[in-house]
C-alpha cells in the first residue's frame, strides 16, 4: 500500500474548477466523485480505518470496491483540492490496473452518492466465507518462489501470523504480521487474499495460513518435500496410495490399510471390524513428523514417524490412551 503525502506548500484549488494539465482540462469536481453501488471489500474497509486515522484528505475506490488508494495531510490541516483527488483517483487506477476508480471520500465524509453500505468500525472479520484451497495443486514456479519467500518470513520470525494466497492465473499474495496486531489472525487471512486480488482480475484462494498448508494442515516445507519425492521417482510408478501395516498390541495379529501421501489421511481396519482414521505426516522435519489417530471404538493413538527417503516409505511408534504400543510401516513404491 503506497501512502501518499501531500506537501505542506499544497497549493488550493476552488473545487469548482476542473484539474488542469498541458493538455488542458482533465475532469471536473463532480466527474470525480463516485455514484451509484457500492460494495466494499473487507480489505478496502481495513485500508479506510487506517485513511480515518491518518488526518484523511482524499480516499479513491474503484467502482468494483476491491482496489483502493489514499491521500492523507501529514500536517494538523488541509484543504483537498482536485489536484488531491486527481492523484488519488490516479494511483487507485494504477493500482487496479486500469479500472475507473473514483472518490469515495473527502477528508472523513464519505462523497460517494448511492453508498448504503456501512463501514466496519473494527478490524475484527468473520473469515469463515474466505475461500480456500480445498485440494492439493501444483503451483506455477513465481507462486512457489513468493511460497518460499513468505515461509522463510515466518520462519525468521516465528511468533508472527501471517497468510499466502494463489489464483488461477498463476497470481499471488502473502501478507505476515507481528502476534501483536490486533486480530492478527484474522487479519492476515484476509489481506492475504486482499494481496492476492490486487494483482489479478480473479478471486483468490486461501493456500497456507501461518506455516500450514490449509488443504491438509501439513507444514509448507511438506510440499516441497512431496514435490522433491515425486521428481526423484519419477521414472518410478508414482502413486499417492500406499499400503500401511500396523502392529497395535490392542489387536491381535498385523493391521493393514492405506495411506494418502497427499492429504496425510490414513485409514486401518482391524480383523474385529473395528475402524481408524486420522492424520499422517504433520512434518516437523523433511524426514520426521507426528501422527494421530481415532477409531470409531473411541481409542486414541498418536506417536512420530521417519521417513526413510523419497519413494522408499517410512516408520511410525507411538502408543494409544489405554498404553498399548504401536509400531507401523508405510510400504515403498514398488
Amino acid at each position: 500500500m503506497k501512502f501518499f503525502r501531500t506537501p505542506t506548500t499544497f497549493i488550493f484549488v476552488a473545487l469548482s474548477f476542473c484539474v488542469v494539465s498541458l493538455s488542458g482540462c482533465l475532469t471536473t469536481y463532480d466527474d470525480m466523485l463516485g455514484s451509484g453501488p457500492l460494495t466494499l471489500t473487507a480489505k478496502t474497509q481495513r485500508y479506510f480505518l487506517e485513511y480515518q486515522s491518518r488526518n484523511p484528505m482524499v480516499f479513491a475506490v474503484s467502482e468494483d470496491g476491491f482496489y483502493s488508494e489514499y491521500i492523507y495531510c501529514p500536517e494538523t490541516k488541509c484543504i483537498p483540492s482536485n489536484q488531491a483527488m486527481y492523484r488519488a483517483i490516479r494511483a487507485c487506477e494504477e493500482r487496479a490496473r486500469g479500472k475507473k476508480c473514483k472518490v469515495f471520500a473527502i477528508n472523513d465524509k464519505i462523497v460517494w452518492k448511492g453508498f448504503e453500505g456501512q463501514i466496519k468500525t473494527t478490524l475484527t472479520d468473520d473469515t469463515s466465507k474466505i475461500s480456500r484451497v480445498m485440494n492439493p495443486i501444483q503451483l506455477t514456479g513465481k507462486q512457489e518462489t513468493g511460497l518460499k519467500d513468505y515461509n522463510k518470513s515466518l520462519l525468521e520470525n516465528p511468533d508472527w501470523r501471517g497468510g499466502f494466497a494463489v489464483a488461477r492465473d498463476g497470481s499471488y499474495g502473502w501478507v505476515t504480521y507481528p502476534k501483536e496486531t490486533e486480530s492478527a489472525e484474522v487479519v492476515s487471512v484476509i489481506d492475504a487474499i486482499g494481496s492476492c486480488e490486487s494483482y489479478t482480475s480473479l478471486s483468490c484462494s486461501l493456500f497456507a495460513q501461518d506455516r500450514l498448508l490449509v488443504y491438509n494442515d501439513l507444514s509448507i516445507d511438506s510440499y516441497f518435500y512431496q514435490k522433491e519425492a515425486a521428481s526423484t521417482s519419477a521414472s518410478q510408478p508414482s502413486s499417492t496410495e500406499r499400503e500401511i501395516e500396523v502392529e497395535w498390541a490392542k489387536f491381535p495379529g498385523k493391521i493393514h490399510g492405506t495411506v494418502n501421501l497427499n492429504s496425510g489421511k490414513v485409514f486401518i481396519r482391524s480383523d474385529n471390524g473395528i475402524e481408524c482414521a486420522g492424520t499422517d505426516l504433520k512434518q516437523t522435519s523433511q524426514t520426521t513428523g507426528f501422527w494421530t489417530i481415532k477409531c470409531d471404538d473411541g481409542t486414541v493413538a498418536q506417536g512420530s514417524y521417519r521417513a526413510l527417503g523419497p519413494g522408499k516409505g517410512s516408520v511410525g511408534l507411538g502408543i494409544d490412551g489405554e498404553g498399548n504400543e504401536i509400531r507401523y510401516v508405510i510400504a515403498p513404491i514398488n
